[in-house]
């Protein structure tokens, strides 16, 4: 993520500071955490969760689910009040509400939460010119270490001996972040960042498990970042879906249109009209009418859309094309096969695929 954008300006992320600052521990299995009344940081730890904090703002963003506005029923969360609660009244609220906060952690994990501690922060940022306060949430894996131990009788000798709930200041410790704007500055209520759901799965609905996303009661906010990454899977996915019409070449046009729209509004039917091109008019209208339902579909719901293209956002496997014949030879390459002089045709005699590929030069790289 070190190269990705973030949601917050750098001079607002430089001047984050760490305020109130607790954890409660969280034992695998169990349903209340065991609660901590006050946890002290020494200047190098209160650097380390400052910058662990600070890379949130590269997360996924999402808004509240209006679900979970009046907090009945098991299935909703009350975070976003307990949040508010704390940034309106620090000195009453923090420590009552980061108990129920890491109780309500630990009822939308039932047995996935691997032991380790939920970290509660209040955290303050300058927003043109302003000090505003969010709430950091950062669950830390126990890291299980070695402890030497001599022998008493000769210090030559040693054993060792686990311990299995040892903090590690290391990254991979860290299984799931949040930072929680409960005051309207930015379009996005909460940024989320989950271990091992990074590159594709960012700001898609596979960033953080379904067991984060009801803890933190939200929903994937749809921008342009969102848009334009989701654009070259569901475009690919739909060609498949049509008979004589290329999956790659499908992607690669719509790649093509994000990538010369860059910084341009952009719609799905200027997408539609380009993917569905044919010469034959019955079934370039035949395309597009199956485009814009297989868009309109609930779980696709890009029938109409505009957006401002962001090519960056697109994932590199999106950019790329690739073919792997049964003789398990593999051909990849970005952009069309036309733009990369490569023809597949077919051999009528024997039905076989041929694949062509004309190149003034030819590099062996291994």
């Amino acid at each position: 993520m070190r190269d990705r954008i973030s949601a917050v300006p750098a001079a607002s992320i430089n001047s984050l500071e760490v305020h109130e600052f607790i954890y409660h521990i969280m034992i695998q299995g169990t349903s209340l955490p065991e609660y901590l009344k006050e946890v002290s940081l020494t200047f190098d730890q209160r650097k380390f969760f400052t910058e662990m904090i600070q890379e949130c703002t590269k997360g996924t963003q999402y808004i509240f689910d209006e679900r979970n506005k009046e907090g009945k029923g098991e299935e909703e969360s009350l975070l976003s009040t307990w949040c508010n609660e704390i940034t309106q009244d620090p000195k009453k609220y923090f420590e009552s509400n980061s108990k129920k906060i890491a109780k309500d952690f630990l009822r939308f994990h039932p047995n996935t939460a691997v032991s380790g501690i939920l970290i509660v922060s209040r955290v303050t940022m300058e927003i043109d010119a302003e000090t505003k306060s969010f709430i950091a949430i950062i669950k830390v894996d126990y890291t299980k270490v070695l402890q030497q131990i001599r022998n008493k009788n000769d210090n030559l000798k040693v054993s060792f001996k686990e311990i299995s709930d040892s903090l590690a200041e290391n990254k991979s410790a860290i299984q799931k972040r949040a930072l929680i704007d409960v005051n309207n500055i930015f379009k996005w209520d909460a940024l989320a960042v989950e271990r091992g759901r990074v590159g594709k799965k960012l700001d898609s609905d596979k960033a953080i498990t379904d067991y984060f996303e009801r803890f933190l009661g939200v929903k994937l906010l749809a921008n342009d970042s969102v848009y334009s990454r989701r654009v070259p899977s569901l475009v690919s996915k739909w060609a498949g879906t049509v008979e004589g019409l290329s999956k790659s070449e499908a992607k690669a046009t719509a790649v093509a249109l994000i990538n010369a729209h860059d910084g341009q509004v952009l719609s799905m039917d200027d997408i539609a009209v380009a993917v569905c091109a044919h010469e034959n008019e019955d079934v370039h209208n035949e395309r597009l009418i199956s485009f814009k339902n297989f868009m309109g579909r609930e779980e696709n719901a890009m029938e109409g859309v505009q957006f401002v293209a962001r090519p960056a956002s697109i994932p590199d496997s999106d950019k790329v094309n690739c073919y792997r014949t049964n003789k398990h030879v593999i051909v990849k390459f970005e952009g069309s096969p036309e733009s990369n002089g490569i023809e597949i045709t077919s051999d009528n005699k024997t039905g076989e695929k041929l694949i062509i590929i004309r190149a003034s030069k030819i590099d062996e790289l291994s």
